[in-house]
């Protein structure tokens, strides 16, 4: 991979990481602040967003790693980096 293409990838991950977790503050931020006053129960959804927004973030955690070793050359089925493919 160039490093024009590790660049760019590395800039989307940045952006979606972001938008992750300005989801995560507005869903927060209403849990804490909106009470529910019975017509929709919201809990269940924002709960499983946040949720849900934790996994997408640790899956490019785990996406930036492997760039990482994809740029340095040491993706093999070593443990360095069987530990983030697996």
């Amino acid at each position: 991979m160039g490093k024009q293409v590790v660049r760019a990838l590395r800039a989307v991950l940045v952006v979606v990481l972001a938008g992750t977790v300005f989801v995560q503050t507005l869903m927060v931020w209403a849990l804490a602040t909106d009470p529910e006053d019975g017509t929709l129960p919201l809990t269940p959804l924002r709960v499983s967003t946040i949720l849900g927004m934790v996994s997408v973030q640790v899956a490019l955690v785990c996406v930036w790693r492997l760039v990482t070793m994809v740029r340095r050359g040491t993706v093999s089925p070593t443990p360095p980096s069987g530990t983030w493919t697996s």
